[in-house]
């Protein structure tokens, strides 16, 4: 029980950091400097694509609820697509919004989507637990932490004029 406590906060605290740690500031200054654009960027991207990472993190913690209440149980149909498709709907909607604001594909997210969508069948037929699939996912989404620190890292110190 308490390691599916463990893995249900820390995928809380990935899908956080995804969205925390950089884009949520910067964003507001993208939207800030847009000019004429202002109010068309904000709303896409605040009005439209903030419900679906919210959607996102509400079908996570159907997920986790699941997984606190039978992580050993293998994975069912909604299962793995609580468990799963969460994180893959965050990174989707966060894909797009960073795509919006930015203009820039942002490959890591698209990556885990499709990765996190494909294993969707893959629990279910195999017949892993729901706390594997917490696991995955949470892995899936700390490798998208990782590549954006990687990046953020090879282009060098953050310029306060970015």
């Amino acid at each position: 029980m308490v390691g599916a406590f463990v893995l249900a906060f820390a995928g809380s605290v990935a899908l956080w950091w995804v969205y925390f740690a950089r884009s949520a500031p910067a964003a507001a200054e993208v939207v800030a400097g847009a000019g004429e654009r202002t109010g068309a960027l904000g709303r896409l991207a605040f009005n439209y694509l903030h419900p679906v990472m919210v959607a996102g993190i509400i079908v996570t913690s159907a997920g986790d609820e699941q997984l606190l209440r039978e992580p050993g149980a293998s994975a069912t149909v909604a299962g793995a697509l609580f468990t799963l498709g969460g994180p893959a709907l965050f990174l989707a909607g966060h894909a797009a919004y960073k795509a919006v604001l930015w203009r820039t594909p942002p490959t890591s997210r698209i990556a885990a989507v499709v990765v996190l969508l494909a294993l969707i069948p893959v629990a279910v037929a195999s017949g892993v637990s729901v706390a594997a699939c917490a696991a995955a996912a949470v892995a899936v989404t700390v490798a998208v932490i990782l590549s954006d620190r990687s990046r953020a890292q090879s282009r060098g110190p953050r310029s306060p004029l970015r």
